[in-house]
């Protein structure tokens, strides 16, 4: 195999609310390789509270009053690798390690992979 020509395709599922990434892969040969990418997304939860004095705030009795801040926050962090398996039209199938340029824009920030097929022939990825 000479070149891999790998194409993406975002599909949305408005059931599942669900982004699926499809990846397309056409050998030099003419064997059409196709499946999904699984990303790797974390989402981190935190919760906090804050406590703090507030002088503005005054009693009858002249004291200061202390005021409570909800800091709830949820973040959700990227990680930079996904995973593909594609299988192929003539039997083939082809495994794909993957990095992305900018975790958070998945396949639109562009990275850089390897991919194995089935026959022991190793491919490397540029998109």
């Amino acid at each position: 195999m000479g070149t891999l020509h790998l194409t993406f395709q975002q599909e949305s599922n408005l059931f599942e609310d669900v982004n699926r990434i499809v990846a397309t892969a056409v050998s030099s040969d003419g064997e059409v390789f196709t499946g999904r990418v699984v990303q790797s997304i974390e989402q981190t939860n935190s919760d906090s509270s804050d406590m703090f004095w507030d002088p503005a705030k005054t009693s009858k009795k002249g004291w200061g009053g202390l005021s409570f801040r909800d800091g709830s926050e949820t973040s959700v962090s990227y990680r930079s690798d996904a995973q593909a398996v594609l299988n192929g039209n003539r039997g083939r199938s082809m495994s794909c390690d993957i990095r992305f340029a900018e975790p958070s824009a998945g396949i639109d920030g562009g990275g850089v992979g390897q991919c194995r097929i089935s026959d022991g022939r190793q491919v490397p990825v540029q998109f």
